[in-house]
């Protein structure tokens, strides 16, 4: 008999004392105990060491660093797992106890596939829980799915509801320390480009919410998702472009609220139309004041749990 899937869970942590105990002990509460977690401390300065330390599992494996950024301490955490099966979470969020007993039916019904999800919901500061806007009805069972195409609205990863086997990392690589904002969208698109996803329908993964300030990000665009460095696979792969063409739409949107036209005008050029609604292209044509009045109200609403999107 084949022996059962074993799990590393990898939690990078910084500064992340409201939530750390509950992340922790969704993970010691599993119906289906991982063989190890490795907590990565990115040189906190709040009271999540202390918190780590208060947990006396044998499970838990504790390092810390100075602050290296949340892609090099997720490399890191990844580097010194043990197991074959690598489970990532966010210090800020939680499983439900059935998560890793999920995902082992789901490496049993589909053994030769390598990465795995599950379906999560998007807990609001309210603590109102609500699904993401999947592009796709939820099915009743078990499925393997192409990323991009399954991505087109919310992206059916995220990097605490997805359990890979650690031969994807040698093969596409691991998150990308030069971008400092959407290095997890980054390392998805290299999995789909060579990975089907197994996704479970079940809404074992809870994702909290934190609503940004009104300010757009300081980040430079250079540091961002570079939607320039898959252009040759876009040619043969329709999925993929247009799943680029979003990305690059929402680029364009933050760049003009930034009132960066230059930026705004480089990210549309490259954008085929068709792959956008009628909302995304309203939103396109708006002034740099107008997009900020549009963020300022998806922010209030989103204090209620009201998401609003452009999808």
């Amino acid at each position: 008999m084949k022996e059962s899937p074993s799990f590393s869970v990898v939690i990078p942590v910084y500064n992340k004392q409201d939530h750390l105990a509950d992340t922790l002990a969704s993970v010691l509460a599993q119906t289906y105990l991982p063989k190890e977690i490795v907590v990565v401390n990115d040189g906190s300065t709040d009271k999540s060491e202390e918190i780590i330390l208060g947990f006396q599992s044998p499970l838990i494996r504790y390092i810390k660093q100075e602050n290296q950024g949340a892609a090099a301490t997720r490399n890191n955490g990844i580097a010194l797992a043990q197991e074959d099966y690598i489970a990532l979470l966010d210090a800020d969020d939680y499983w439900e106890e059935n998560f890793l007993e999920e995902m082992v039916k789901a490496i049993r019904e589909f053994p030769d596939e390598k990465v795995f999800v599950s379906a999560y919901k998007i807990e609001t500061p309210h603590k109102k829980s609500t699904p993401p806007n999947y592009a796709f009805t939820l099915p009743e069972k078990n499925v393997v799915l192409d990323y991009f195409k399954a991505s087109t609205k919310s992206s059916i990863i995220i990097s605490s509801a997805v359990v890979i086997h650690k031969e994807v990392f040698e093969t596409v690589g691991n998150f990308d320390e030069t971008i400092l904002s959407g290095q997890d969208t980054d390392l998805w698109i290299r999995i789909g480009l060579k990975y089907k996803v197994v996704f479970v329908p079940k809404f074992l993964s809870i994702y909290i919410y934190v609503p940004t300030s009104l300010s757009y990000s300081k980040v430079n665009f250079e540091q961002k998702l570079n939607v320039e460095k898959y252009k040759k696979q876009e040619s043969v792969n329709l999925n993929l472009k247009k799943f680029m063409d979003l990305n690059r739409y929402a680029l364009a949107v933050e760049a003009l609220g930034r009132g960066d036209r230059e930026t705004a005008k480089k990210m549309k050029a490259d954008l085929d139309r068709k792959n956008l609604n009628q909302k995304q292209l309203f939103l396109l044509k708006l002034s740099p004041f107008g997009i900020r009045m549009m963020k300022r109200i998806k922010l209030f609403l989103s204090k209620f749990g009201m998401e609003t999107t452009s999808f």
